[in-house]
């Protein structure tokens, strides 16, 4: 904002100022109670606060950042008395007197607050006429309802959100108005005539008709052309026009965009070329590149050699599987075994090797030549003739072998399936020509190898008395119930009672020698003084059985259930 001086003429002041405004004390004469000039001013500076409203009475702008203000005034009469008032709301700030005929006076302020400031112009005291006029002017009233404006043409005049004017200062080379419109531009916050000069928004000055300004440029490609820009009566154009196009379409390879439309050479055909030889044959093109026809095509890249046998020129040198290397075969067995290489024919692996013809249509000589090619040699040999050897359990017979082409007429015995022989199976097993000769099989009545006896399998014997017999060797008890059955004082050699039920059964003194309880239920039995030699009990359930007196010499007991035996 200009900072400029406001003062007011008496009849400018009457003319302004609102009725409601004036006030006397009575109804005498007001004749030269009136101010010729009055305002308010930062403190320190001639920045006006003060300014005049649109409704005539004196209203004060922004005093953002102003705590002081300095108050001048002047009477039409030179024995008028001048006094003033400043308050905030109903409450009085500051009053005095501010002179005769004039004065001034410096008050501190509030920082942003609306104030009222009262000057008021009262007769002489000797004159007996106590009339008096008072002047307002209203400080901090806010912009929101008039317009801010302080008349330069180069200062930006705006209303903030505190409701308070504002005003800076537009940058130099702003058009403004001084006259005739956009004949002036602002210089450190004036509008200045002198500095004007027509540009492209000027052109609404007559000033400006026909000044040119920058060059431009139209059309693309061959339809390229320059103009400029000009005032054209009061509108800004440009001379610019397009050429014409050369063709409507662009194929010819040139670098030149002959039908205009951004693309040089965009209708150019490419031609199809191939390159390289064998595998690094590739395929291109010739192409526009830049305006120039070029050929675009890279070959493959080639192998070190070319050795393998596939009809592919793999080193791209021309020639096809040149350095295939041919390497020596194998084949037939036995009598029609034959060697060759290999060679390469037309991409494809080819084997010299032929077998030879077999000999014979079988292979029954022993003479370690494979005479039929069937991979084994004297396979088919078959003399008759058996050799023997060894005795009991350790003897053999065995034909005549064909061993690496030589009749082979040995014999080896087995070895003996034990160190002695008392299995009681009527086999030598000691291989010593004797056959159950030690131990318990001693004086058995019936040899392991010949028993046969009464059967009774799966029957339900249960209390049965079998006491006393001598029947019963050999006997085939398997799954039979015989709970309660009294066997005491019997023969039982040899008998089988896999599996059988003989819960709480009696075998008091009665021969069980090898006989078979395997899996049997023997609970709470008697075997009292019982000979059980060799018997087998594997996986019985002996438990709480009486065992007093029984012979257990060789008896198989894995994994019985001898709880509570005694």
């Amino acid at each position: 904002m200009t900072t400029r001086t406001v003062r007011w003429s008496p009849f400018a002041m009457l003319a302004m100022l609102s009725p409601a405004l004036i006030q006397s004390a009575d109804c005498g004469a007001t004749r030269g109670l009136a101010l010729t000039s009055l305002e308010v001013v930062a403190a320190g500076s001639d920045r006006i606060i003060a300014f005049q409203s649109s409704d005539r009475s004196y209203v004060a702008g922004t005093t953002l950042g102003v705590t002081s203000i300095t108050v001048r005034a002047e009477a039409e009469s030179a024995e008028s008395e001048i006094s003033y008032e400043l308050a905030e709301g109903g409450a009085v700030l500051a009053s005095g007197i501010l002179g005769t005929g004039n004065g001034v006076v410096d008050l501190s302020i509030p920082e942003d607050t609306p104030l009222a400031l009262e000057v008021v112009v009262s007769g002489a005291a000797n004159t007996g006429i106590r009339s008096f006029r008072t002047y307002t002017v209203e400080i901090n009233v806010g912009c929101g309802s008039t317009p801010c404006d302080d008349g330069n043409a180069c200062s930006v005049d705006s209303c903030n959100a505190a409701n308070t004017c504002e005003f800076s200062a537009q940058a130099d080379g702003t058009r403004c108005t001084v006259g005739a419109p956009g004949d002036g531009v602002c210089v450190a916050g004036v509008c200045d005539s002198a500095g004007f000069v027509c540009d492209p928004t000027t052109c609404g000055n007559p000033l400006c008709d026909g000044a040119t300004f920058s060059p431009t440029s139209c059309g693309l490609g061959a339809c390229a052309a320059a103009g400029q820009q000009r005032c054209d009566n009061g509108i800004l154009i440009d001379t610019c026009q397009p050429g014409v196009p050369i063709g409507s379409v662009d194929a010819t390879c040139d670098d030149v965009d002959d039908d205009c439309d951004g693309v040089a050479d965009d209708d150019y055909a490419s031609t199809p070329i191939t390159c390289g030889l064998g595998a690094c044959a590739r395929d291109g093109a010739i192409d526009c590149v830049a305006g120039v026809e070029q050929s675009v095509c890279t070959p493959g890249a080639p192998a070190a050699l070319d050795g393998v046998c596939d009809m592919v020129d793999e080193d791209c040198d021309g020639l096809v599987d040149e350095d295939y290397a041919s390497v020596a075969t194998a084949c037939g067995l036995g009598a029609c075994a034959a060697i060759g290489e290999t060679s390469c024919v037309l991409g494809s692996e080819v084997d010299s090797c032929s077998p030879g013809s077999p000999l014979s249509g079988s292979d029954a000589t022993c003479d370690g030549i494979d005479d039929d090619c069937d991979g084994a040699a004297d396979e088919e040999f078959m003399s008759g003739a058996t050799v023997s050897c060894g005795i009991g359990a350790c003897a053999v017979t065995s034909p005549e072998t064909c061993e690496g082409g030589v009749v082979d007429r040995s014999c080896t015995p087995r070895s003996p399936t034990s160190s002695n022989d008392s299995s009681c199976n009527g086999v030598d097993d000691d291989c010593d020509g004797q056959t159950d000769e030690d131990g318990l099989c001693s004086g058995l009545a019936f040899p392991l190898g010949d028993c046969s006896g009464p059967s009774f399998i799966g029957r339900n014997l249960d209390g049965t008395d079998f006491s006393g017999r001598r029947d019963l060797d050999c006997a085939d008890f398997t799954g039979a119930s015989l709970e309660g059955a009294d066997f005491a004082g019997a023969s039982l050699e040899r008998a089988d009672f896999t599996q059988s039920a003989l819960r709480s059964a009696r075998f008091v003194d009665a021969n069980i020698r090898h006989a078979v309880f395997d899996e049997a239920d023997l609970s709470k039995a008697n075997l009292a003084n019982a000979d059980a030699r060799a018997a087998s009990f594997a996986r019985a359930d002996l438990s709480y059985a009486e065992t007093f007196g029984v012979e257990l010499d060789g008896a198989d007991l894995t994994e019985a259930d001898l709880t509570g035996c005694r």
